[in-house]
């Protein structure tokens, strides 16, 4: 599968998927400029933008791209009334066909009620949006923490060589999160050190692997006794642990 990653703003990605038979997708183009000169160096058309969720950085791009281009755009059903001009409406658990591709939506509430990931399954491929990050998760703007962890629970439940796409480069500040509230993880010390060996030259931390945040992700890990251990919250349930680890991270 051939996917491009473009910078956008601070900390944002889009991503461009181009399928065999030449269908050209952009996922989440908060800017358009950047998708512009990124098409012009490539020679490429633009076919299709998908969108997991309507904030303001992942659609803030549409109307400038569907002028210059006559791009459809496909996004989430209960998001109709946010994310405007949309000509395909994603289903949760319905498959997609993208030229040569085909997609599955996965509903994932918490961080919007209507946000949704993109499953790649012939690919192992997964575009998390703000759901999921490398170490990380979205913050809860709409949803409740049950929400969220049962949405990660999907995601979780994947294969694990499955690649995740995420939408922000948060890696480095989630790793010093993590660090905060599970000091004496074996794994963590290497963690970091990787994280900032890729930063230093530039390298996104994206895209990470379901087994890598199953081992490390402290969210979602939110039922692992060891995890509940350092956080002395032994006897809580994941929900409760989960919630509170995010309580933490929004105010770290």
């Amino acid at each position: 599968m051939d996917i491009s990653i473009i910078p956008i703003f601070d900390d944002n990605y889009v991503f461009h998927i181009l399928t065999e038979d030449g269908l050209s997708v952009v996922i989440d183009p908060g800017d358009a400029q950047p998708v512009i000169d990124f098409l012009n160096r490539h020679e490429l058309p633009l076919h299709i933008i998908l969108h997991t969720h309507h904030h303001w950085d992942h659609i803030d791009g549409d109307p400038l791209l569907q002028e210059k281009y006559g791009c459809e755009i496909w996004g989430p059903e209960h998001e109709i009334l946010r994310i405007l001009h949309m000509n395909v409406f994603l289903e949760n658990e319905q498959e997609y066909t993208l030229g040569t591709d085909s997609f599955k939506v996965i509903h994932t509430p918490g961080h919007t009620r209507g946000h949704i990931a993109l499953y790649f399954e012939k690919h192992q491929v997964l575009f998390s949006g703000d759901t999921l990050f490398s170490l990380g998760c979205g913050r809860l703007f709409e949803g409740t923490p049950t929400q969220m962890w049962d949405s990660l629970k999907k995601i979780r439940a994947l294969p694990d060589q499955t690649q995740i796409y995420c939408a922000h480069e948060y890696t480095l500040d989630n790793a010093r999160f993590w660090k905060s509230i599970e000091p004496e993880n074996p794994k963590l010390s290497k963690t970091i050190e990787d994280i900032l060996e890729k930063r230093k030259k530039n390298i996104s931390t994206t895209p990470t692997t379901i087994a890598f945040e199953k081992d490390r992700n402290p969210f979602l890990r939110a039922d692992d006794p060891q995890l509940a251990y350092a956080l002395k919250k032994d006897g809580q349930t994941p929900e409760e642990i989960f919630a509170y680890i995010r309580k933490l991270k929004d105010n770290f």
